[in-house]
């Protein structure tokens, strides 16, 4: 059973031309490309000039022989499929040295959706950081849904307390997409 759903994928990084040609094979068989480079001689086109975009559909947005290709080469990509019917929409990445992708839910207009269970937490840790200041942290221990281990780096170094929340903050709640390096074809 297949579902179309709108996509794309934006890669960055150095290639071969013989990697080049498999790239854009993989890509036109796994996507219906509306947008993007479908032959070498347009990938050259815009080679250089910043990572590039093909955007479509595909078979329940996925593009995991694209991501695959991509992972095995290291070039870093950006893989978005939008939302449809119950399933909801997800931007994922991948850089070279990581061990595996990152994602996250998103709108179709490619806004962060950040859960309520991630998000409720942090926030009531920090109301109570607010109204008692670092000594309501004790208060927070063995609570649902708070990394422990947080909570006692707070209680050990107060002074970092919100330091130590903004990270968690950064990391969990606000995912930063990494911008990527231009496809560069190499000679």
């Amino acid at each position: 059973m297949s579902e179309e759903m709108g996509m794309y994928v934006e890669i960055g990084g150095e290639l071969t031309e013989k990697q080049a040609v498999e790239l854009i094979e993989i890509v036109t068989g796994e996507i219906s490309t509306d947008d993007g480079p479908d032959s070498l001689d347009k990938l050259r086109m815009v080679a250089g000039t910043g990572p590039v975009r093909w955007s479509g559909t595909s078979n329940y947005g996925m593009a995991d022989d694209t991501v695959a290709f991509c992972e095995r080469n290291n070039l870093s990509y950006i893989h978005h499929s939008d939302s449809k019917y119950e399933y909801n929409a997800e931007s994922s990445y991948w850089l070279p040295g990581m061990k595996q992708a990152k994602s996250h839910l998103e709108t179709n207009d490619g806004e962060t959706v950040v859960q309520v269970s991630v998000i409720k937490p942090l926030v009531e840790l920090l109301l109570s950081i607010s109204k008692g200041g670092v000594n309501a942290l004790p208060l927070s221990i063995g609570r649902k849904g708070l990394d422990q281990k947080l909570i006692e780096k707070c209680i050990k170094h107060p002074k970092k307390a919100l330091e130590y929340i903004e990270k968690i903050v950064r990391k969990e709640v606000i995912p930063g997409i990494p911008s990527l390096p231009p496809l560069i074809i190499k000679e």
